[in-house]
């Protein structure tokens, strides 16, 4: 990554070390579960997941300290925010834990996947290879909580649980989006535009989890077409599906989207975003590789 620009440089430091902690804590929330399951054969199969999320934290980890000499600093950007979502997480009892497995951890991968081509090609690679196995994961948490759903109460229990963790995620986003201009330095946008491209991203997100809630038949599908609603946290955010603004006169609503990324304005980082890269002392900034 010898030939990027300083300031893509660290923002992509600072976007594979939040990735990094998030897949730390995912090890760490699946580790805990093995405790709660119902028998040997789940214990095993939890475990075997753990593993590979622990796997995939290290691939994560051992490329970003490729990439700067602080990468634990990098990690801590954003850890207040993991921490206080993992904390809510319902990982008490298996129940919970299987309905956080089914829901939480493929919203990570969704988003995982999105960012993918904001990267540079070896950055871009590690995060796909964490994503290899990530597919059989999800699939075999959604087939365990499918056979735990066996009353109305308790798919009533995972409703609440879903729309407390989409909250919280959303909610976690947006406070992410708002304290690091990251994203908007690797989609190398200006203001407005990255805003744009921002909820499109997080739209994209909603679209994939309410397909996992239909799957499971917590929603009905019919109720997802024209205005959508979304429980969130006992209030009903509503995903309007009217046309948005019309563009500008002389401007197309695909302008800027479309654009190559090379003819994009090009956006520095802000003071809070390079500040981060200065050692835990804020005596100096790492030596990137």
């Amino acid at each position: 990554m010898s030939g990027a620009a300083p300031d893509r440089r660290l923002a992509t430091v600072e976007l594979l070390g939040v990735l990094a902690y998030g897949q730390l804590r995912s090890f760490g929330a699946m580790s805990g579960a093995v405790r709660f399951a119902p028998d040997a054969r789940a214990a095993d199969r939890i475990a075997a997941f753990a593993r590979r999320e622990h796997d995939a934290y290290q691939l994560l980890h051992d490329h970003l300290a490729e990439l700067t000499d602080l990468p634990t600093a990098a990690m801590d950007r954003q850890k207040g925010l993991f921490d206080r979502f993992f904390g809510r997480a319902p990982l008490d009892d298996w129940f919970g834990a299987i309905v956080f497995f089914a829901f939480g951890i493929p919203l990570a991968s969704d988003f995982m996947r999105t960012v993918v081509p904001m990267l540079d090609p070896a950055s871009g690679d590690v995060v796909l290879r964490t994503l290899q196995d990530r597919a059989e994961v999800e699939a075999a948490a959604i087939g365990l909580l499918r056979s735990e759903l066996t009353s109305d109460a308790l798919r009533e229990r995972a409703r609440s649980i879903v729309a407390d963790l989409l909250g919280q995620a959303l909610t976690s986003f947006q406070q992410a989006a708002g304290d690091s201009d990251a994203l908007s330095v690797l989609l190398e946008a200006e203001d407005d535009e990255a805003s744009v491209e921002v909820r499109r991203l997080a739209m994209g997100l909603l679209s994939a989890h309410r397909g996992r809630l239909v799957e499971l038949r917590l929603e009905d599908p019919e109720a997802l077409s024209g205005d959508r609603a979304v429980h969130v946290r006992g209030r009903r955010a509503r995903l309007s599906g009217a046309a948005p603004p019309a563009p500008a006169a002389g401007r197309s609503r695909l302008d800027g989207a479309c654009r190559p990324m090379s003819a994009r304005p090009r956006r520095r980082p802000s003071a809070r975003t390079r500040r981060v890269w200065r050692g835990s002392s804020g005596r100096r900034r790492p030596r990137t590789r």
